[in-house]
C-alpha cells in the first residue's frame, strides 16, 4: 500500500486510484484502500471542475446517436452518453440521471467532448 499512497501524493491520482480498486477487487473491506479511493475520486472530480466542468455547464450529443450504433463503448462512457442522447442537460443533471461517481461522468464528459462526441453549448 505504501508505493499506492506515494503514486497519489506524486499526483499520479488515476494510477493510484486503478490500483486501489485492484486492492478492493482482492479484498473489498480493506479500510485504507475504500479512503483512498474515495481522496482519489475527489482529487479527479476536483481537476476537472478546475478545467471548467461546472455543474452549470450545457452539454449535448455533438453527433446523431446513429453514428454511435456498433463502436466499441465502454459501459461507462455508453451509460453517460445514452443519458444524453435524450437531449441537452447541464452537468449537475447529467449528475442527477447517473449513477456512477462524479469523476467517472466528469471523465466522461473530458474524453468526449476533444473527440467531438458531445459539445458544451
Amino acid at each position: 500500500m505504501p508505493r499506492r499512497l506515494l503514486r497519489l501524493r506524486a499526483g499520479e491520482v488515476a494510477e493510484a486510484r486503478e490500483v486501489f480498486l485492484d486492492v478492493l477487487k482482492i479484498d473489498p473491506l480493506h479500510a485504507l484502500a475504500r479512503r483512498r479511493l474515495q481522496e482519489a475520486d475527489q482529487a479527479l472530480a476536483a481537476a476537472s471542475r478546475g478545467r471548467g466542468l461546472r455543474d452549470d455547464t450545457i452539454v449535448r450529443l455533438a453527433v446523431p446517436v446513429a453514428t454511435l450504433v456498433g463502436r466499441k463503448i465502454p459501459p461507462n462512457e455508453a451509460f453517460v452518453l445514452s443519458r444524453l442522447a435524450a437531449g441537452k442537460m447541464t452537468v449537475r443533471e447529467l449528475m442527477h440521471v447517473c449513477p456512477l461517481p462524479e469523476n467517472v461522468i466528469l471523465g466522461v464528459l473530458e474524453k468526449s467532448i476533444p473527440a467531438g462526441i458531445i459539445e458544451r453549448l
